[in-house]
């Protein structure tokens, strides 16, 4: 829970930090704090792991005898193995779980929840996919990973969930040689960012953008898929700087609001309308709480 609090906070004081502030002339200045806030608790996030390394050093063989094999074994085994091919430093696999926690974690839930929230305020969308599920899967088992290619509806929901509320809305690039765009020289080395979120909201392109419509990707962009190829659609980025976890977030996102629509009813704790909007935040955070009930429609595990 501390972990998790900490990885919150340093989300936060990131979000709050503009361009400027950590690329342009006001980099060496800290005007609005946040730059010593996101020091402090990026420092506490470092003492929690080095405490959570302690305990797996302190108790590296378990209650059945056998020597934890975990992730974190595995990385402080091969820390501590002066013989090791790769070499690594506790920095590094502090890192690893930072970057693990920021983008594959805080993203896909982000994206899993705004998905939730538009089915809730989408009623005929749900029922839909609802059906789809049922058609497909039947009532007698969970979805599953190998069924996600046989529910198209549910792709062009994530698709549109992604194109409405990317987890990336801004994409950093470096520009590697010089060039022009419009009437606008840009030098080799110039940091540039890319705007996805208003790319997927031009209303040359997507018909009605603010609304929430999966079926303009069963009919208008059935041809766009997430690898950025068509530069009108990039939740994940594009080219060789794309995100490296497309498959492994499009998987879990799929497969689990598939089962969150297959198994339960979903009731808001205040009114039937989620108030969607936007906050500062790595992910589009909300800007209020999702908070709903899960009312089971389906038990894949009563016998």
């Amino acid at each position: 829970m501390k972990i998790r609090k900490s990885i919150g906070a340093i989300m936060e004081y990131t979000a709050k930090l503009s361009f400027t502030q950590v690329f342009g002339p006001l980099k060496k200045f800290d005007l609005s704090g946040n730059g010593k806030k996101l020091i402090s608790v990026t420092w506490e996030f470092d003492g929690l792991m080095e405490q959570l390394f302690k305990e797996y050093e302190d108790s590296r063989i378990n209650d059945s005898g056998q020597e934890e094999n975990d992730l974190i074994s595995i990385l402080l085994e091969t820390y501590r193995d002066t013989s090791a091919e790769l070499k690594i430093t506790r920095n590094q696999i502090k890192t690893f779980f930072l970057e693990i926690f920021l983008a594959g974690v805080d993203t896909t839930a982000a994206t899993i929840q705004w998905a939730i929230a538009e089915l809730i305020n989408n009623p005929k969308i749900l029922k839909k996919l609802r059906e789809e599920i049922d058609s497909e899967v039947g009532s007698s088992r969970l979805v599953k990973e190998a069924d996600i290619q046989n529910l198209p509806y549910l792709e062009a929901i994530v698709k549109e969930t992604l194109r409405k509320h990317p987890p990336g809305p801004l994409l950093r690039r470096e520009c590697n040689t010089d060039t022009k765009i419009n009437k606008y020289e840009i030098e080799t080395g110039t940091k540039i960012l890319v705007n996805a979120y208003a790319i997927m909201q031009d209303p040359n392109i997507y018909n009605e953008p603010d609304k929430f419509i999966p079926e303009r990707f069963l009919v208008d962009h059935q041809e766009m898929d997430f690898y950025g190829q068509d530069l009108h659609f990039l939740p994940f980025g594009s080219g060789r700087r794309a995100c490296i976890g497309i498959s492994h977030a499009l998987i879990v996102t799929n497969v689990t609001i598939a089962s969150l629509i297959q198994c339960f009813d979903w009731k808001l704790k205040d009114g039937d309308k989620y108030d969607i909007k936007l906050t500062t935040g790595y992910s589009g955070a909300m800007a209020l709480p999702l908070v709903c009930y899960p009312i089971t429609r389906f038990d894949p595990f009563k016998e």
